[in-house]
């Protein structure tokens, strides 16, 4: 069992100063109850929920600059919701080291997105007290990372140009410009042609049935073109 335990910390890439914190995070109720434990990890999942809010609060702030408060709420709802807290439970193996009554174990507990939800929250409250904020901050993010890079994939897909004028802002750069180059085709099917420009230079043309998506595609492309090779 301590060998499993070292092997997890190690994924998790970090040692606890004090162990009995970890412990205390995988105890669940029932198995508390059961054994008369004077703790279990209720009041640490309390303070994980509460550390999870602030970080992931203040990584969708940093992150989209220009996104509304209204915006940044309904984000924040779909990473701290509990199906995928729990989906982050179970990617560093936490299902393997819950410590639950024998009833609740006998109903596959350690599969149930509650109890695998309160189980990470409880750890990163934990690794809050053990550490501070920061240190519970990248453990938090180095978790998360697959499920924020998503996030971020997600939003470009939705709105490129939003995305585009989010990028040129964290790097300093001036607001992207849309110059319409031309208009082909019949009257009733027309291809509109765009240029886009930062700077007053053309970075990246899209071509759309609509103005609307014709910036949308010369988003995309200067987007994915930046990326690759920043402006500055």
């Amino acid at each position: 069992m301590l060998n499993t335990i070292e092997k997890f910390l190690k994924r998790l890439n970090y040692n606890f100063k004090d162990i009995f914190l970890l412990k205390q995070a995988f105890t669940h109720t029932s198995y508390a109850s059961e054994r008369k434990l004077s703790y279990n990890n209720q009041r640490l999942e309390f303070l994980g929920d509460t550390v999870i809010q602030i970080i992931v609060t203040e990584y969708l702030y940093n992150t989209f600059p220009c996104k509304a408060e209204g915006e940044l709420t309904i984000l924040r709802s779909g990473i701290v919701q509990r199906s995928s807290l729990a989906d982050l439970a179970r990617k560093i193996g936490i299902q393997d080291f819950l410590l639950l009554g024998k009833g609740e174990k006998d109903q596959h507990g350690n599969e149930r997105d509650s109890n695998l939800c309160d189980a990470f929250e409880a750890l990163i409250g934990a690794i809050f007290l053990d550490s501070g904020l920061s240190q519970a901050r990248n453990i938090f993010l180095e978790i998360a990372k697959c499920s924020l890079d998503n996030l971020e994939i997600s939003m470009e897909d939705r709105n490129p140009k939003g995305a585009l004028q989010e990028h040129l802002q964290k790097s300093g750069t001036s607001k992207p410009e849309y110059v319409l180059r031309e208009v082909t085709g019949k009257e009733h099917d027309p291809l509109f042609k765009v240029d886009l420009m930062i700077e007053g230079n053309i970075v990246s043309s899209g071509e759309g049935r609509n103005l609307k998506q014709a910036e949308g595609k010369a988003a995309q492309l200067a987007l994915r073109k930046i990326k690759e090779r920043p402006l500055n």
